[in-house]
């Protein structure tokens, strides 16, 4: 198993278009097969702060989520519109 976050800042004026992008993007990625959560949340406290929380079979799927037309697509469509760089981690389970 793999986890990945990945919280990113958007533009105020962008907020809808974001989100509706997102949720292009989450509805797609949930259907491939080594995915096993994708989930979406923005911030209670900071207008334009999102965060996807996703989870992966392997390492590979994670990869192979990245080479998808859909990711390409959503991160091609959502990119201007970040306020500042993505802060991305990926996590393993602790054995």
């Amino acid at each position: 198993m793999v986890v990945k976050s990945a919280t990113l800042f958007v533009q105020p004026e962008h907020l809808d278009e974001f989100i509706a992008a997102t949720r292009i993007n989450q509805a797609a990625s949930i259907q491939e097969p080594g995915i096993t959560c994708f989930d979406f949340f923005k911030s209670q406290d900071e207008l334009g702060r999102f965060l996807l929380y996703e989870v992966y079979k392997t390492h590979d799927d994670l990869i192979a989520h990245t080479q998808t037309a859909h990711y390409k697509i959503w991160l091609d469509t959502v990119k201007p519109w970040f306020a500042k760089p993505v802060d991305r981690a990926v996590y393993l389970p602790v054995e």
